[in-house]
């Protein structure tokens, strides 16, 4: 089952998620600065969680319901990393300076985590079509 489509979703959404790193915005931007106490470590943490969960959520390709779980839990992870940075952005404006300015990475900066968790609920819902093909299959034998 390593060749499902559910895997391609997942390893996309762990390329976009893994390219906010390279993307300087998230921690040089006004919501950074404003919130240093908490939002880089949140970022960083969030980041890490969602890359790892996709990952292991891959890994378990033979076991299709504990990877719906873990599925579900980088699907939280990538909502979470999304509602930080859009939030943080909100409050201290940065995404009127994005606007005025037509800065890239800032759009690519809160596009990259929704296409991700777009994804991620796209590999949720193949994941789940498999482990319904494999019950109505038992039930034919």
């Amino acid at each position: 089952m390593i060749q499902r489509i559910q895997t391609a979703y997942l390893l996309v959404a762990v390329v976009l998620i893994s390219a906010l790193f390279t993307i300087g915005f998230p921690l040089e931007s006004q919501a950074a600065v404003t919130f240093a106490d908490w939002f880089p470590a949140a970022f960083y943490i969030l980041t890490v969680v969602a890359v790892v969960l996709c990952g292991v959520a891959i890994a378990q390709y033979k076991h299709r319901t504990t990877q719906l779980r873990t599925a579900g839990g980088a699907l939280l992870a990538a909502f979470l990393l999304l509602a930080l940075l859009v939030g943080g952005f909100v409050v201290a404006g940065d995404l009127d300076e994005v606007q005025r300015a037509g800065n890239v990475a800032g759009y690519l900066t809160v596009a990259l985590p929704f296409v991700a968790l777009v994804l991620v609920a796209l590999a949720r819902r193949a994941i789940a079509a498999d482990i319904a093909l494999v019950r109505s299959m038992d039930r034919l034998r």
